[in-house]
């Protein structure tokens, strides 16, 4: 999965961040990667490779 015509990578970083929070708090500690990812509409790698 490469990256989306049109989506910057803040954009990316963005959606991440908004997918996180709410996997978080529907999951708790449950939370994973892997349904922040999907929630977000992004890979796992994506995900791994956000910065700070």
């Amino acid at each position: 999965m490469g990256r989306v015509e049109g989506r910057t990578a803040e954009d990316t970083k963005r959606l991440i961040l908004e997918a996180a929070s709410r996997v978080v708090l529907r999951d708790g500690l449950a939370a994973s990667l892997a349904a922040v990812a999907a929630e977000a509409g992004v890979s796992k790698g994506a995900a791994l490779s956000l910065r700070l």
